[in-house]
Formats: C-alpha cells, structure tokens, sequence
C-alpha cells in the first residue's frame, strides 16, 4: 500500500510540475490591435446602425484575447480562442448589450451574446469575419 501511495503522490507532482509550465511560444504571440467594423444589418421588422470598435489584444502561448470594454458590463466585447500554427483561428466574441439599436434583435440591455470569427494570421496583420447574419469585418495588427 505503501508504495501505491508513493507512485500516486509521484505521479501528482509530475502532473503539477506540467501544469504549472507557461504555454510554449508562438510566431503569433505578442500584442495587437484589433479593429471592428459591423455594417448596418436590415432585414424584416429589424435594423441595426453600423458601429466601428478598437481594442487591444495579446496573444501568449497561441491563445488570442481582445477585449473592449469593461468586463461583465453593458458594451463588453471578448474577442478569445486559439490561432494554429498555420495563422488559422476560430475565435469566438462574447458581449454583453448595451445599445439596442446598434444589435440584431433589438435585445434588452445587458443581455449577452455569442458568435463565431473565422480568422487568418500572417506574419504581423491578420484578417477575419463574423459568422452569421451580420456582415462584421477584423482587422488585426501586430503592435
């Protein structure tokens, strides 16, 4: 019994040990810009005006984060995910509304909201786009 215990405890300081190594780099790691462009969005019973945001954003260890906006409050934008190695990403934007009028839907003000970005990375600059029925163009620079 005992040395299960001392196998068990060795292999949960190994485990710790890796847990607690940073995120190895990545040609895309460091700091960017972000620039937001939604175009007006018109459809049946629905308009939403166009807005432009920019934002800071890092990248550490391949992992993407921009936010505009103050966390957990109206007008929050999280832009967040993985860039793979080729410069590919699917990242995903998580707001929180505070202006109806500038939202598909016309929702409530903080009601959250969720969707995809489909984007590319290269060298210092990347481009992406909403996924959905809104038109919303990125823009990212490396700083």
């Amino acid at each position: 019994m005992t040395r299960h215990i001392l196998m068990s405890a060795g292999a949960l300081c190994l485990a710790l040990g890796a847990a607690a190594q940073p995120a190895p780099s990545t040609a895309f790691d460091g700091a960017w810009r972000v620039s937001m462009t939604c175009l007006p969005y018109s459809a049946k019973d629905d308009d939403a005006k166009p807005y432009k945001h920019e934002y800071p954003a890092t990248v550490k260890g391949g992992v993407f984060e921009g936010t505009y906006g103050t966390p957990g409050e109206p007008g929050v934008n999280v832009l967040h995910g993985p860039i793979a190695e080729d410069g590919s990403a699917r990242l995903k934007l998580d707001g929180i509304v505070r202006r109806p009028e500038y939202a598909v839907n016309n929702p409530e003000v903080g009601k959250p909201f969720s969707y995809r970005v489909d984007a590319s990375f290269s060298g210092n600059a990347g481009t992406g786009r909403r996924v959905g029925k809104r038109a919303c163009d990125f823009r990212f620079v490396r700083m």
